[in-house]
This record gives C-alpha cells, structure tokens and sequence, in this order.
C-alpha cells in the first residue's frame, strides 16, 4: 500500500472515531481518537494536523477537537402505544404503524446500539 493510501485510511479513521465520539457525547481528545481508531498517537497527530489545515476540524478547547461541519442533527422521535394493541413510530413527519413484537425487536436492537456505543 503507498505512502498516500495509508496516509488517506488514516484521515478516515480519525475522521470516523471523531464522528463516532461525538455521536455518544465523549469529548474527542488525542487519546481517545487513537482509542477508538486503533492508531498510535504519532498518526493521529498527523491526521489532526491535515484536518486542521483543510478547516476539516476545529479546537473550541485545548486538546479538544470537533468537525466543522457536524453530521446531521437528530430528529424528533415519539412512539405512542394505542388502544388497539400497537404502537405509532413518528420520526419527524414519517410515521410507522408497529405490533408489540416489532416494538420489542426495535427495542432490542436499540438497546445493543446503545450498549456498543455508550462506553
């Protein structure tokens, strides 16, 4: 693999441990974007160099680093249980008619969601 290939992989990878240390609310310092992307400190530190040179990120605090162009922000969720025995999945202006096993499954696969990304 090249020089500028690694060097690319890498950018991703700090980028996608940015992203995905903003998205549980952890503060993405050196140390735990070279956690999350599995890169020593040195590629990280290069990395965090080129981002900050491309406007990529910013430091709002000392060792603190966020996108400049977060992802998209969270949309309003509701899910109201009816009298009939299902429920009503509203995510913003799409709304989704589910039975309680489809309520229990999503339940289950948000709570592994949320076990995998809330360190």
């Amino acid at each position: 693999m090249s020089e500028t290939q690694t060097s690319t992989s890498n950018g991703q990878k700090v980028y996608q441990a940015i992203v995905d240390l903003m998205n549980v609310n952890r503060p993405a310092t050196r140390k735990s974007i070279a956690e999350a992307s599995g890169l020593k400190l040195a590629s990280v530190d290069q990395q965090l160099r080129v981002m900050k040179d491309d406007m990529r990120i910013t430091s709002p605090a000392y060792g603190v680093f966020e996108l400049t162009h977060p992802p998209g922000e969270d949309r309003a969720i509701t899910l109201t249980y009816m009298n009939n025995g299902r429920a009503k999945l509203e995510i913003e202006d799409q709304c989704t008619e589910l039975s309680m096993r489809e309520v229990r499954l999503l339940g289950l696969l948000c709570a592994g969601s949320a076990l995998s990304f809330g360190r």
